[in-house]
């Protein structure tokens, strides 16, 4: 596979990872940890910015917030573009739509990748960017 093609996988995966830990289904809590860089920062779609710790202990706080939604809470990621790759680093791009309860929202992303041993796809988040898409 390629350095892009392990960023796609990543993305996807996490994303897999966030629909099953949000529904209380998922049991690799580590699996978070694992794979956002020590100086990982998440720039949310209102442009707050939060490093690593504040955005797993987030994500850890809501462990299960849809488990009995109806219909189910889904993450699906479309138009992936890697926009460079070189050296140890990968920037890419995605849209995420997320279903709820109370309603459909889509952001766009920008992730910026480096290349890490230990990870479950070789790579580690070291940037992300949202951005709201009105649709």
């Amino acid at each position: 596979m390629t350095f892009a093609e392990d960023c796609e996988r990543e993305v996807r995966e996490l994303h897999d990872f966030f629909a099953e830990w949000y529904a209380g289904d998922y049991r690799d809590a580590e699996r978070l940890d694992r794979v956002l860089a020590r100086d990982f920062e998440l720039v949310a779609p209102g442009g707050a910015r939060n490093d690593r710790r504040a955005v797993i202990e987030w994500v850890e706080g809501n462990r299960g917030q849809y488990a009995d939604a109806d219909p189910p809470f889904a993450i699906d990621i479309e138009s992936f573009d890697p926009r460079m790759a070189e050296g140890d680093h990968c920037l890419v791009t995605y849209v995420e739509r997320q279903s709820a309860p109370q309603g459909e929202t889509a952001r766009r992303s920008s992730a910026l990748f480096r290349r890490a041993g230990g990870t479950p796809n070789g790579v580690e988040w070291v940037h992300l960017h949202e951005t709201w898409l009105d649709e």
